[in-house]
Order: structure tokens, then sequence, then C-alpha cells
């Protein structure tokens, strides 16, 4: 499914994933922090605007759990960061 996000940039999807890896890829230079996770957590927490462990403390484990792309592993160092 090809598909054109709200800067222009058009990419193929297969996944429901409709986050833009271009300006994913744009973003992560600005936010390094996501840079600890694996790639479709970076995707899933920069799709909702959660881009610092601030951002982190802002929500509940158990709903970050259920976004599609935030697993086990990524929960895991996410509790690691905040103690």
């Amino acid at each position: 499914m090809k598909i054109t996000c709200e800067n222009g940039h058009c990419f193929e999807r297969i996944s429901s994933c409709r986050v833009c890896p271009i300006c994913a890829a744009s973003a992560h230079k600005d936010y390094e922090f996501l840079l600890q996770f694996s790639a479709p957590a970076q995707r899933a927490l920069f799709q909702h605007k959660i881009t610092s462990l601030e951002d982190i403390q802002k929500n509940n484990l158990e709903d970050l759990s259920k976004l599609h792309g935030i697993g086990k592993s990524t929960i895991n160092k996410i509790k690691q960061l905040l103690n």
C-alpha cells in the first residue's frame, strides 16, 4: 500500500503502521533518546509524540504496552530508565 505522509513523503507500507520512515529517521536525529529502543518501538513512541523520558513518565506502562511495536523488552527497558 502506498502512503503519503503529511510532509509529502511517499512510501510503501505492508502493515497497518503509518509512520513515515523518512520523517521518523530525521526526527531521530533530534530525539536521540528513542535510539535505545528497537525500530518498531521507536516508531510507536514517535507516532504517539513520546520522545523523552519526561514524556514516558506522563504515560501509564499498561497503556504503553498496548501500543503496536511496544513489547516486553521495551517495557523492561522503560522500567529500568524510570528507576
